[in-house]
């Protein structure tokens, strides 16, 4: 018997000059009524959780300007880009999905990427 799980996910490519607004949940429905779903953003998120080697964990505070959950504190994270990508083959879109979320640890947190442990 196989126990193994296997994740599937069906990624496209989002960029930001095409889509109307982020995915947000609290839109109006007057508004959400016309708007066609596929000019919505889906990215796909990255996030991380920094552990301090006090045992202590990182968080950040979310800029006053952001659209979603201003002034409140999360893990670091952002958005693999596609961009960043040559080819679009399962290996490379793991290894942006993987570099994107060591990236977004260090851009947010000013931790030197070689100080990093990953596990």
């Amino acid at each position: 018997m196989n126990n193994s799980i296997e994740l599937v996910l069906n990624l496209d490519l989002t960029d930001y000059k095409s889509f109307i607004c982020p995915q947000r949940q609290d839109l109006p429905e007057e508004i959400r009524q016309c708007i066609r779903e596929d000019h919505l953003s889906h990215a796909l998120g990255v996030a991380c959780i920094l552990i301090t080697s006090d045992n202590y964990i990182s968080l950040i505070k979310r800029s006053s300007a952001c659209t979603d959950l201003p002034n409140t504190y999360d893990i670091s994270g952002g958005h693999a880009e596609p961009k960043n990508l040559k080819t679009f083959t399962k290996e490379n879109i793991i290894k942006e999905i993987i570099s994107s979320t060591i990236a977004a640890c260090v851009n947010e947190t000013n931790v030197d990427r070689n100080s990093l442990l990953i596990d």
